[in-house]
């Protein structure tokens, strides 16, 4: 379920231009990320966050 949560929040911000992330945006992102460590789904975190079509997951790394 959380890395669906984590796609899903992705999916939702890709649509977003960089200046229109909020701190929302970003808690919603890494409260996502928490549950995919919490539940053991680092290595499918990894992979989320390394592939390129995810690009907003490095603008969210910055923020």
């Amino acid at each position: 379920m959380a890395v669906e949560e984590l796609q899903s929040v992705i999916k939702r911000c890709q649509i977003l231009e960089e200046q229109d992330f909020k701190e929302e945006d970003f808690g919603l992102f890494q409260l996502a990320g928490q549950r995919c460590i919490d539940e053991g789904h680092i290595d499918q975190l990894l992979e989320i966050i390394q592939n390129e079509k995810n690009k907003v997951s490095t603008i969210f790394v910055r923020y």
